[in-house]
């Protein structure tokens, strides 16, 4: 079998059985019953490099521009205002990911808490592998952690990451257009719009995810979303609920 397309049909066949294992929220009358597990939490991938993207790609360079937050070394984006002493949530995901969108469904209102409280460093880690697989997207994965960066230096980060998950398109692979971006941010409130704006058109902070991507790979992550506490990964349990999911995060282990 030709190299490419088994290394295709190996991707579609990984991508096929996330899916199946994607049952991630019940609703049950106005109650949600949440069903997520770390094990099968994770949007699997095979290959970093299974296609290419139709859209805009960057590769990787230390010197890359950062956003306000970023952390130079793992190129995480810090959020909030939690002092250093405070126990440290990293976040790995691809905005395309479903995976990601049904965590941030689930539990998105329980990490902006934490934010919000200062108990929790919270650092996001953008990937966009899923550019590859999806070249229809047009490069979504790559632009939306763009635009992440530039709310970040308008100090809107956490609500803009709301956003881009909020308002994934029903049908995987659409994605968004750079209009839909620069959209979020007047909805997150945004005010210096030509300049958020310019950030988006310059992709003033491609290399900025490119590297994000890749030291994501070198730490060890196979699949979004990952979680880890403190460097570990998060303990299957705390998936159980939300209040499970703030006791785990707040007490460190």
């Amino acid at each position: 079998m030709n190299t490419a397309k088994q290394r295709a049909s190996n991707l579609a066949a990984a991508n096929q059985a996330a899916e199946r294992k994607a049952k991630l929220i019940t609703f049950a009358g106005i109650g949600i019953v949440i069903l997520i597990v770390g094990a099968i939490l994770t949007f699997a991938f095979l290959n970093r490099n299974s296609g290419a993207s139709t859209g805009p790609t960057a590769e990787p360079n230390p010197a890359a521009a950062l956003p306000t937050g970023a952390d130079p070394e793992t190129y995480g984006l810090l959020v909030g205002n939690a002092p250093e002493t405070a126990p440290l949530l990293q976040i790995f995901e691809d905005a395309q990911c479903p995976a990601c969108q049904s965590f941030e469904a689930a539990f998105g209102g329980a990490v902006q808490e934490l934010i919000s409280s200062g108990d929790v460093r919270v650092k996001l880690h953008p990937m966009f592998f899923l550019d590859s697989r999806l070249p229809q997207s047009k490069g979504s994965s790559l632009r939306a952690g763009n635009a992440l960066g530039c709310a970040a230096d308008e100090g809107k980060a956490v609500e803009y990451h709301s956003a881009i998950f909020a308002n994934a398109p029903s049908v995987e692979g659409l994605g968004w257009s750079d209009d839909e971006l620069k959209l979020f941010g007047s909805g997150v409130g945004i005010t210096n719009t030509e300049r958020f704006n310019k950030c988006i058109d310059d992709g003033t902070y491609y290399e900025w995810i490119a590297n994000s991507n890749q030291w994501s790979f070198d730490s060890g992550v196979e699949g979004t979303p990952t979680l880890r506490l403190n460097g570990q990964p998060l303990a299957d349990s705390a998936f159980n609920s939300v209040e499970e999911f703030l006791t785990t995060i707040r007490a460190g282990k």
